[in-house]
């Protein structure tokens, strides 16, 4: 944990591996993979996020437990928060479809259904946005920092918007939207990446 304050202290962003920090996520973890499906650990893992923010955007695959989860993020001490499905079962905002969420700030609940339009980027077929295996996903993602265009970059610069209006450095999705773009044609994006890269690898050798 210290290791990965000081990586968010020093760069301004930080990874926490569930199964570093809850040894039994790590236990289950062939059997999670064995059943292909959602079970409670996807719920469990966000929920008990050792870093305690206090905004936080969570993403679960069931619209019918938006309220609860929400209310289990005010009982943390969550002031502003969203818990998001999108079309289909997605645990994230969506291009294909309708997006559901429940909105917590200060103890209220505000329940929100939007569409592709509401961040200013446009409807895009789901089998556009499938990804592959983790060094796939890591180039796609590159790509999509580097400036390429189309559904993939819209759907970060859309779930890029909630993140920002939960942290409120904005109250406007469609701003959100620009201003993560800003960040990418910027190239403070892609910069931001790196300097994790780096650091995560650094810390690696002093572990060896």
């Amino acid at each position: 944990p210290d290791k990965v304050s000081r990586c968010i202290d020093e760069i301004g962003i930080g990874f926490l591996f569930a199964r570093t920090f809850h040894r039994a996520v790590g236990n289950v973890a062939k059997v999670r993979k064995d059943l292909g499906i959602p079970t409670v650990f996807n719920l469990l893992g966000p929920l008990a996020n050792p870093a305690r923010p206090d905004r936080q955007c969570m993403g679960i695959s069931d619209p019918t437990r938006l309220q609860e989860i929400a209310s289990v993020l005010d009982a943390l001490g969550v002031n502003h928060a969203f818990v998001v499905t999108g079309s289909d079962g997605m645990d994230e905002v969506s291009l294909h479809g309708p997006t559901e969420a429940v909105e917590l700030r200060n103890g209220t609940c505000i329940r929100h259904r939007w569409v592709p339009g509401d961040f200013g980027v446009a409807e895009a077929d789901i089998q556009s946005l499938r990804g592959g295996d983790a060094q796939e996903n890591a180039h796609m993602l590159r790509q999509i920092l580097e400036g390429e265009k189309g559904p993939r970059r819209d759907v970060v610069l859309a779930n890029a918007a909630l993140a920002l209006v939960a942290a409120e450095k904005t109250d406007n999705l469609r701003e959100g939207a620009r201003m993560a773009a800003e960040s990418i044609d910027s190239g403070a994006a892609l910069e931001k990446l790196n300097m994790l890269v780096k650091y995560s690898r650094e810390l690696a050798g002093t572990e060896e």
